[in-house]
Order: C-alpha cells, then structure tokens, then sequence
C-alpha cells in the first residue's frame, strides 16, 4: 500500500483539530491552493512553540516518528521539527515549522478556513505564505512565489500592513 499525501494530510488535520492544536496549512500544499496544484512529497503546518510537545504523541498515535534534531531556516527565524511516517519502502514527512522570532508570532493570526473533501482546516493567509517562502529562498520558493502573483497592499518586509 502506497502512502498517500493528501489521505495522511487529512488524517493529521483531523486528529489536530479533534485536539485543539492551533496550526495553518503551509508549504507546497497551501501553494496548490492558492494558486496551482504542485508536486510535493511531504506536508508542512505552523505550529506556535507552546503546541510542540502536544503535537509529538498526536503525530506517534498516528505512526509518526521524530528522527531528527530540530533544523532552523530564515537565519534562525523559523525551527522545523520533522515526523516521518514508513510505510513498507514508502516515506512520509510532516515539517511543523514553529516561529522563534517574535516578529513572525502574527503568522499564526494570518490564517483562514477552508473545507476540503468534508474537512475543515486552517490555511495560512497569502501575506504569510508569501513571508514563508521569502524566509527560505530556494529556487522552488522563488517559483511559488510567482505562482502566487503579485503581493498588492503588502509591507515589502512581510508584515501585515494597516
């Protein structure tokens, strides 16, 4: 049986919010939703700080593993805490990205609802998914981030503006 990515998606959706746990959609996901469906191979959520250690025995429940120290991106702005699921030879991460700069603490306020195959779920706004990707920088965020169009009405430094 072969791992699928927006199955697992829904199944971590809902045992966070059967949870409590505040998170925003991120990533290569949030990108598709946004503007174009695009190839990804793991899931990345916003999560604040204080819901990291309830998310580590949600993520076990569901087959998760942590097996890796935590990485930092955006010159120390941003921890990543990486689960991986193994299934048979197929592999699955969750990245939850938790913000360490307390400038980026509204990326968290930045998100909207949206409901999907009968799930609701938290998506982070545009104004941060467009901060998120300036933060990392790599090729493929420089894609999304045309993908994504123009950022009409926004600070140029990613804060919500007004």
């Amino acid at each position: 049986m072969r791992l699928d990515l927006y199955a697992e998606l829904r199944r971590v959706i809902r045992a966070l919010n059967e949870a409590g746990v505040p998170y925003a959609v991120v990533g290569a996901v949030a990108v598709s939703l946004y503007a174009r469906p695009r190839a990804t191979q793991g899931i990345d959520l916003l999560i604040p700080e204080d819901s990291w250690e309830s998310v580590r025995p949600i993520m076990a429940g569901l087959g998760y593993t942590l097996l890796a120290f935590p990485m930092t991106v955006g010159a120390g702005r941003i921890r990543i805490y990486r689960v991986t699921r193994l299934e048979g030879a197929d592999l699955l991460s969750v990245d939850f990205l938790v913000p360490q700069d307390p400038d980026l603490l509204w990326l968290l306020q930045d998100r909207v609802r949206a409901t999907t195959e009968g799930i609701d779920l938290w998506v982070i706004g545009l104004r941060g998914l467009r901060t998120l990707k300036r933060l990392r920088g790599s090729a493929q965020d420089a894609a999304d981030l045309e993908a994504l169009g123009p950022d009409e009405g926004e600070a140029t430094d990613g804060a919500p503006t007004g």
